[in-house]
């Protein structure tokens, strides 16, 4: 059932119960667009020859490429010249837990511990109702600092996708629903992406620069309309009885800059996904309230980003040097600006046979803006 076009990328179109239906063999193009922050997306352009078969498809599996598509909108076109074209369009895998309501969760643990009390009733009701021939799902990481930081929190009110981007915004760190052909598996991954700048001895780095001519048609902007560095989070209570608690993140540039957060939801007394009621501490119920601001406030960053294309034959190879969710140095010689930013988004355009990237950098409230010295290109 495997095609292959062009660079040894292979597609097929999966029924629900992920069994292959065949493959896209030829295609016009292909946009599969990864993100770190929210579930990305792809388009698919083909010829009418596959019609019956993406038409009738529910997922477009890549072979290589972790992500899964869900195929979401399909059409149809022909021209006044009789030329058609068929159109797929979805979200990844990642979008299927957006349509999932979070089970009552509160109180403190680690991110992955608080990813698998999350997703652990979706998990369970996946596998309770499987059948033959269908995969199997698990929760897994890859985030090796993970125990280092605990999250006071809770999860009333938000679908599961919303609460697990809104928790692992705070830590810069993700996940992913990956599906895994050969083991007919679903895994939900915790993971972070690696620090390839030039302010660290771990990792091999990672330099972007038009000095270097890896970047081109390059756009770098920086915007603090949104920008909130302390919040005031008021949870339950009325007036001057009710509980505050006051957040700040500090900002090497910027400060000042107030929001107010409604926590009321945030209730000392709870009742937990087995119904039965507890009350947090006074030391409990306040890291609640802190860790609820902290969420709000990873909402409001200073918006500094770096967009471009790259190239893909130039000095650093794509899913080797560098790949989604890494912090990378980006130096624009032109405009006298050096910074470290994480790889947020990454386009890859597949088209007339060929692989063109474009990826943005940023949005992240820990960018370290630096003036580059001149005598050190």
């Amino acid at each position: 059932l495997l095609a292959t076009w062009g660079c040894d990328m292979q597609l097929l179109v999966l029924d629900k119960k992920f069994s292959p239906l065949g493959a896209v063999g030829d295609f016009i193009s292909l946009m599969w667009n990864r993100k770190y922050y929210e579930p990305g997306d792809f388009e698919l352009h083909t010829i009418k020859t596959y019609w019956g078969l993406i038409e009738s498809g529910v997922y477009i599996w890549k072979n290589d490429a972790d992500e899964l598509g869900v195929i979401e909108k399909v059409s149809y076109q022909k021209n006044a010249q009789g030329m058609t074209t068929i159109i797929c369009k979805g979200h990844f895998a990642e979008v299927l837990l957006n349509k999932t309501f979070c089970t009552g969760v509160h109180g403190t643990f680690c991110l992955f511990d608080s990813i698998y009390r999350l997703s652990g009733d979706l998990i369970k009701e996946k596998n309770r109702s499987v059948r033959e021939g269908d995969p199997s799902w698990v929760i897994s990481s890859t985030y090796t600092d993970d125990r280092k930081t605990s999250l006071d929190f809770s999860s009333a009110s938000a679908t599961l996708g919303a609460k697990l981007y809104s928790l692992e915004r705070v830590l810069e760190a993700s996940h992913s629903v990956v599906y895994d052909y050969a083991l007919n598996q679903v895994r939900v991954v915790l993971w972070k992406g690696l620090n390839r700048s030039t302010n660290q001895k771990q990792s091999p780095w990672a330099v972007f620069s038009d000095a270097f001519e890896n970047i081109k048609n390059y756009q770098y902007q920086r915007d603090i309309s949104d920008f909130m560095d302390t919040a005031m989070v008021f949870g339950e209570g009325e007036g001057e009885a009710r509980e505050r608690r006051k957040v700040h993140e500090r900002h090497p540039l910027y400060s000042g800059y107030c929001l107010v957060v409604d926590a009321r939801d945030l209730q000392k007394t709870y009742k937990d996904h087995a119904g039965i009621e507890r009350t947090y501490s006074d030391a409990d119920y306040v890291r609640a309230l802190e860790q609820r601001g902290k969420e709000k406030l990873a909402k409001y960053p200073v918006m500094e980003s770096v967009s471009c294309e790259v190239d893909p034959t130039a000095n650093l190879r794509y899913k080797t040097d560098y790949d989604l969710g890494d912090v990378c140095t980006i130096r624009l010689s032109e405009i006298g600006v050096e910074t470290d930013m994480r790889l947020t988004e990454i386009a890859e355009i597949y088209e007339n046979g060929r692989l063109k990237l474009s990826i943005e950098f940023g949005d992240c409230t820990t960018t370290d803006l630096r003036k580059i010295i001149r005598r050190e290109l």
